[in-house]
């Protein structure tokens, strides 16, 4: 008996050994890439923006930005296509404008790529413009949206966003980004315009750390997966407000530019592994309902993949060499949620006009 318990606690102390050993090159990697400041692949593609803190340049081209192959391109009008668009919707097209952070800009792959390019290749009787941008809150991809779509007839908006996003949004920033707020029931932008100064270019690498800290709190089994979010939801009626006037106004926006507003929640991996649903998407899930506004959530075909293959859909570790590149959509990952989102929109566009 005594020689049994001796096995066990030798495991014991092993598996501790190897989850610390996990849990240091954690600690490594978000070191080489945060604390030390490396290059953020948004200063290869970005300048200042007074109200949004910094946007995209217009008719950027910056070849292989992402490795072999991999090149990001934006046109006149800021956003990742390879041509601008006219005021009005072309006939016999119908047009989609994809909001949202990295994940709809297409981070890590090239131009041909993003979830929001490949609806275009299920359906050519779509037009796609990717209002996607690296690092942005809610409350930036919809000040992005309210300012620089106006332009634009549309059919519809996929305002698309991962969990991050709307702590990205709660949070003051640190003076890189606007900050709004509720007063009076309206939705009020402070710090704007965004100061002019180093601050903006020092807190830029920021932008991709959130979850970063939780995520090696993971590793080491000090943190539940899918936790990291539910103290903001706890208490936090200022942050529910926003979300939910950042939501209200969306749909009047989008109601009166004869648009439909459709959101779209993009998983995580940290979701997949939580095996259980985020309290904020179960919280916009609920104001979604309430307003009439179609959400599509992915996460359940995430969860029925293989795990070999749902591993495939992101990007590793090391694959390309940018600060919280780890964790994306690959290619294939991409083409999976395009797949996905169209399926479940496609009823809801007017795909077949009279």
């Amino acid at each position: 008996m005594g020689r049994l318990k001796l096995v066990v606690i030798n495991l014991v102390v092993l598996a501790g050994l190897l989850s610390l050993a996990e849990g240091a090159a954690s600690f490594a990697s978000f070191y080489r890439h945060y604390a030390r400041g490396s290059d953020l692949a948004e200063r290869r593609h970005t300048e200042y923006d007074p109200l949004l803190g910094y946007v995209n340049l217009p008719h950027a081209n910056v070849p292989n930005m992402y490795g072999a192959g991999r090149s990001l391109t934006t046109n006149g009008q800021r956003f990742r296509n390879d041509h601008d668009f006219t005021p009005g919707v072309p006939a016999g097209r119908v047009r989609v404008i994809c909001s949202g952070d990295s994940f709809t800009i297409g981070y890590g792959v090239g131009d041909a790529d993003p979830w929001c390019r490949q609806l275009e290749a299920l359906d050519p009787r779509l037009e796609t413009v990717n209002m996607g941008q690296g690092g942005y809150g809610i409350d930036q991809a919809y000040l992005w949206y309210q300012r620089d779509a106006a332009a634009l007839k549309h059919n519809a908006q996929l305002f698309a966003f991962i969990t991050p996003d709307i702590q990205r949004a709660i949070e003051p920033g640190e003076g890189y980004k606007p900050f709004l707020t509720v007063e009076n029931g309206a939705i009020v932008a402070k710090n704007v315009p965004v100061p002019v100064s180093r601050r903006l270019q020092r807190e830029l690498p920021r932008l991709h750390t959130v979850g970063a800290l939780h995520e090696i709190a993971l590793r080491l089994g000090f943190a539940e997966p899918g936790a990291q979010l539910q103290p903001w939801l706890e208490g936090q009626d200022a942050a529910r407000r926003l979300v939910t006037a950042i939501l209200t106004d969306l749909k009047k926006i989008n109601d009166e530019r004869s648009s439909k507003l459709i959101l779209v929640h993009l998983p995580i991996e940290g979701e997949l592994r939580a095996r259980q649903t985020d309290p904020w998407v179960e919280f916009i899930d609920g104001e979604a309902r309430r307003l009439g506004v179609p959400m599509v959530t992915l996460i359940d075909a995430f969860d029925a993949l293989p795990p070999r293959d749902a591993a495939a859909m992101f990007i590793k570790e090391g694959e390309i060499d940018y600060p919280g590149s780890a964790g994306h959509y690959t290619a294939a990952g991409n083409r999976f949620v395009a797949g996905l989102i169209y399926e479940r929109i496609k009823a809801l566009l007017p795909l077949n006009p009279s």
